[in-house]
């Protein structure tokens, strides 16, 4: 069995979900982390009896054995992180988001096809069993009710178990005065999904008027 070796750049909150991830994967093995706070990344080296750095290309330098990055810093230096990465000919896994502006998202997508490598950005709450229960609730029950063009939806998270969930529709051949149709979609997706009370599903219907 061929071993993927990992690196991180970014030992804050979210570094633990990613190691706990890598350790899950029988073929995969965590083997340097990296964070410029050098406490934080000894805290974690230590923990796993690997070497840390505060300079990502100096691990990378090093550390000849990496194949895959996961880039976990502040959202501002995703882009310049895994472009320079890129070159380094290492696969690279980005949390969200992937950049702060569309032009750097498209030229990390150039540097890293131009290298051949792989890039993922981390987006997890898709397989999240309540989204994936919410998503076919919704489509389940806006077939019977409207005609939607579009949904745009979105989970605040108030606490581990209280949450809001906001659904903007975007509908054609609903009158405007169509009054009940948030109540009427949120009482049905409450109804399939078994949801909680410490569940708030708010439904905004967007009319959209032929030309």
């Amino acid at each position: 069995m061929n071993i993927i070796h990992f690196a991180l750049i970014g030992c804050g909150r979210i570094s633990k979900k990613h190691i706990e991830a890598i350790n899950q994967i029988d073929n995969a093995k965590l083997i340097a982390v990296c964070d410029i706070a050098e406490d934080r990344a000894k805290a974690v080296a230590d923990s796993l009896k690997i070497p840390y750095y505060t300079d990502y290309k100096e691990m990378l330098d090093k550390e000849k054995d990496i194949d895959v990055v996961n880039i976990l810093t502040p959202s501002g230096t995703h882009a310049k992180i895994t472009i320079d990465i890129a070159k380094y000919k290492k696969h690279i896994i980005v949390e969200k988001p992937m950049a702060l502006r569309l032009e750097d998202a498209d030229e990390m997508i150039k540097v890293c096809d131009e290298n051949n490598i792989k890039l993922f950005v981390v987006k997890q709450n898709r397989y999240n069993l309540a989204v994936q229960k919410l998503r076919k609730a919704i489509e389940k029950t806006l077939n019977a009710v409207a005609k939607v063009d579009s949904i745009r939806s979105g989970i605040v998270l108030h606490s581990y178990d209280k949450a809001e969930v906001y659904i903007r529709l975007y509908t054609r051949g609903i009158p405007d005065h169509e009054e009940l149709l948030p109540a009427r979609v949120s009482k049905e997706i409450e109804e399939q999904t078994g949801v909680s009370s410490n569940v708030r599903i708010i439904v905004y219907p967007v009319h959209i008027h032929r030309s």
